[in-house]
């Protein structure tokens, strides 16, 4: 094979990857969107417009979206007036290291939390990401029976909001299909 064929071929296995990434990241805005029109009907809001997402230009690895959360209050726990003491995330991970993933977690806090009676920014995403994915930065992560927890030590708690912990299960993303699977997914956060 020459240089030429060579550089085709990967020039060529770019653009295919590319394309995957768009695929896979129409199909994550699929989810979300079926999930925001279905979740008023089944007693939940959705507290982010948009998914909350790590981008960054200072990083190579900022520069490719591989993780995506959506927030939900349950509505009968909330209202307009009230702010809630916990909510509840959809987190689509694209880079875990065995295989895509969907993590469904609930995030409970010492006293109601202003910051979930408003819209949620997609730049919030670290404050549902870190207390899951990074330990070190002060979270005792067990798991149990059924779902795995997150409890920030007593040094950590003010600078995450007063967080009391995060429960959540982790599943397959391919095991979610239609809209049954994504009623599944609400029915998981009561369950949490």
């Amino acid at each position: 094979m020459n240089s030429d064929s060579t550089q085709v071929a990967v020039g060529e296995n770019i653009v295919r990857a590319v394309r995957v990434v768009r695929e896979t990241h129409r199909n994550v805005h699929k989810l979300f969107a079926e999930m925001d029109a279905v979740c008023e009907n089944i007693g939940f809001r959705c507290m982010s417009a948009r998914p909350l997402r790590w981008l960054s230009a200072a990083a190579a690895d900022g520069l490719v979206v591989a993780d995506f959360i959506k927030i939900y209050v349950d509505s009968k726990m909330s209202d307009e007036n009230q702010s809630p003491k916990e909510c509840f995330g959809v987190e689509v991970r694209l880079d875990d290291p065995e295989s895509a993933k969907i993590i469904v977690a609930k995030y409970t806090y010492m006293r109601p939390q202003s910051s979930l009676s408003k819209r949620i920014s997609p730049a919030d995403h670290y404050k549902f990401y870190e207390p899951i994915h990074k330990p070190g930065r002060g979270f005792a992560i067990n798991s149990r029976e059924g779902y795995t927890e997150s409890v920030p030590r007593p040094s950590v708690k003010k600078t995450w909001e007063d967080l009391l912990g995060v429960r959540w299960r982790s599943m397959e993303l391919v095991s979610i299909r239609n809209r049954d699977d994504v009623h599944l997914l609400f029915d998981t956060m009561r369950q949490l």
